[in-house]
């Protein structure tokens, strides 16, 4: 259920005006502040403008001129296939209906990026145009007028070597920036000593911190372009599969699996009974911007080297695979005697803030544990939290901790899509607090739920914070949301009801699955 066919068209803007070159001035002085999105550049050049507008009139102007240029059947075809492909590109005018059409059948949503479709359009008119060129050429000799002929033949191409020209050299200045990291010895000495150190049957696949995963549009996360780029590198050089993935149309079960690799050690992940082999991950870990959870994950690790920019380290599927759900329970016990009841729980301290809902006053099809859960459109802003900032510390940072239900129909497509944020207002202001979270990012993923965490630092009083979740405008889809659990993060928080199940912080954690 690939994302962007609404979004990633052609526009009239993108394919018969300029993005850049000797024009681009004009365009911007006549039209300012033009949304011209990349996945529909197109633009076919001045002289296939020329081209089209002749031809489009020979059809209905009667001359000798126009005549002979629209008598070519082959040409005809071309053009009014290329018409009908390019109104694809731009959506048009399909754009109001196409809404039904896409939730009736979603396969048409295979093409995320129609925009592209323009490009057929592109080289179809700058045929159609020399075509054009030449006829008009032909005319011009044919009642004795060979210099203007002459003057087409050489202005026309000309234009279409000066406005590309600065594309060329744009490219040109790309391509030489960076040496052909595709050859070993053009890379930097550090990385050779390591593919040379590094024994590929050793390792089944890679592993690239900080953690990215693209593909599904239902669980994932981005991370930074150094390690797209290292991993991508090792991978090739050392002829090694990743377990990351920047694609596109990705399973969504596989997607859920690999994002659960780096969950908490509670709970399951499926992923690694999928393995063939025993052999460990290399993992190749590039130092900015490691989250807490490749933090954790590099604790089970093995370091085997470390560079100023990067390390290496090796991690066997037994390591992965250790389950914390005991040493969990034996630190609950370690600390049981002197925590406090209220509310219901176990907490470490009474005075710090915390609120739990169970949503238990409303009664769904499911729920992740008790009676109920929330349910919303994911069209509309779903209030599912609201706290006065009166009743907060405005040194503190607390957390909203909450969980979301990811599978459903097919495979649970789309029901994480969308942004969760706080809203902080008073009768004077009002805005979102960023950054926003999405709950697709989660790697703690219980079965079929998905734990979401968003951070509220240094609250100010005199406002209220309000947690939504919003998701697409034209979505159908509905949110289903349980056990919320907003808290002090200085704070425990724990609940046992039985020697097999223990709640600490929102995490669930099964002895029995250990």
């Amino acid at each position: 259920n690939p994302w962007g066919i609404f979004e990633n068209h052609a526009d009239i803007g993108t394919v018969f005006l300029p993005v850049s070159g000797p024009l681009n001035a004009i365009k911007e002085t006549l039209f300012e502040n033009l949304d011209q999105k990349w996945e529909g550049w197109a633009y076919v050049g001045i002289t296939a403008i020329i081209g089209f507008i002749i031809y489009f009139l020979s059809f209905m102007i009667k001359s000798s001129l126009f005549q002979n240029i629209n008598k070519n059947q082959f040409i005809k075809t071309l053009f009014f296939s290329s018409v009908l492909i390019l109104l694809f590109a731009t959506l048009l005018p399909f754009r109001k209906i196409m809404y039904e059409i896409v939730d009736a059948i979603n396969m048409i949503k295979q093409f995320r990026a129609i925009g592209r479709f323009a490009w057929v359009f592109f080289f179809v008119i700058n045929i159609v145009s020399i075509y054009v060129i030449n006829e008009v050429v032909i005319y011009f000799k044919s009642i004795n007028k060979s210099f203007i002929g002459s003057v087409l033949t050489l202005l026309l191409p000309l234009f279409i070597f000066i406005e590309g020209l600065q594309y060329h050299s744009y490219i040109a200045d790309e391509i030489s920036v960076s040496s052909n990291l595709f050859d070993l010895d053009q890379t930097s000495k550090s990385f050779q000593e390591d593919c040379l150190n590094v024994d590929a049957n050793d390792y089944q696949a890679i592993i690239g911190l900080p953690f990215f995963y693209i593909g599904s549009e239902n669980f994932g996360k981005t991370a930074t372009q150094e390690i797209y780029k290292l991993s991508f590198l090792f991978s090739y050089h050392l002829n090694l599969p990743m377990v990351n993935s920047y694609l596109t149309r990705t399973a969504i079960d596989e997607s859920k699996k690999i994002m659960q690799l780096l969950g908490k050690d509670i709970y399951d992940k499926p992923i690694l009974n999928d393995l063939k082999n025993d052999k460990p991950f290399l993992v190749v870990c590039h130092h900015n911007q490691l989250s807490i959870a490749d933090q954790e994950f590099l604790q089970k690790a093995k370091l085997l080297q470390e560079r100023a920019d990067y390390s290496l380290y090796e991690i066997t599927p037994s390591k992965i695979h250790e389950k914390g759900s005991e040493r969990a329970f034996e630190e609950f016990s370690s600390k049981k005697e002197i925590l406090y009841k209220k509310y219901g729980f176990l907490v470490s301290d009474t005075i710090l803030y915390f609120k739990y809902n169970d949503f238990n006053d409303t009664s769904i099809y499911s729920s992740l544990n008790g009676n109920g859960a929330y349910i919303g459109l994911q069209k509309g802003y779903n209030s599912i939290f609201i706290v006065k900032g009166e009743d907060l510390d405005e040194k503190k940072k607390y957390m909203a901790r909450f969980w979301m239900l990811n599978n459903g129909k097919n495979n649970g497509q789309d029901y994480l899509n969308g942004m969760i944020f706080f809203n902080k207002k008073n009768e004077e202001k009002e805005e979102w607090i960023f950054p926003l979270t999405d709950a697709r990012n989660s790697h703690n993923i219980n079965g079929d739920w998905s734990l979401v965490e968003v951070a509220l630092n240094n609250p100010e009083k005199g406002y209220d914070y309000e947690l939504f979740i919003k998701g697409p405008d034209r979505s159908r889809q509905s949110y289903y949301v349980d056990n919320l659990l907003f808290f002090d993060s200085d704070l425990d928080i724990y609940k046992n009801k039985d020697s097999a199940f223990l709640f600490h912080n929102n995490h669930m954690i099964h002895l029995s699955n250990n």
